[in-house]
């Protein structure tokens, strides 16, 4: 294991009052879930600029107007 990692779980597992698997089972369930935040903004992001660019990206594309834009922009706001 990594000096960096068993140190951090040391110091969670001090702070907490548990073991040191304890703090190492605690920061792999933040770790992962960070990992799935990380996934569900990337899916959004690739969402909204699918809603912002129309076309295959050759030449002759159209883009949105700007009002067609600012719609697929804040239309995720209220997730």
């Amino acid at each position: 294991m990594p000096e960096e990692l068993a140190a951090a779980a040391d110091r969670l597992a001090r702070d907490l009052g548990v073991s040191r698997n304890d703090g190492l089972l605690r920061l792999a369930a933040r770790g992962a879930r960070l990992y799935e935040q990380e996934q569900r903004i990337a899916e959004r992001r690739a969402e909204r600029l699918a809603a912002i660019y129309s076309g295959d990206g050759t030449e002759g594309t159209d883009f949105l107007t700007s009002d067609e834009a600012q719609e697929a922009v804040m239309s995720g706001r209220d997730e």
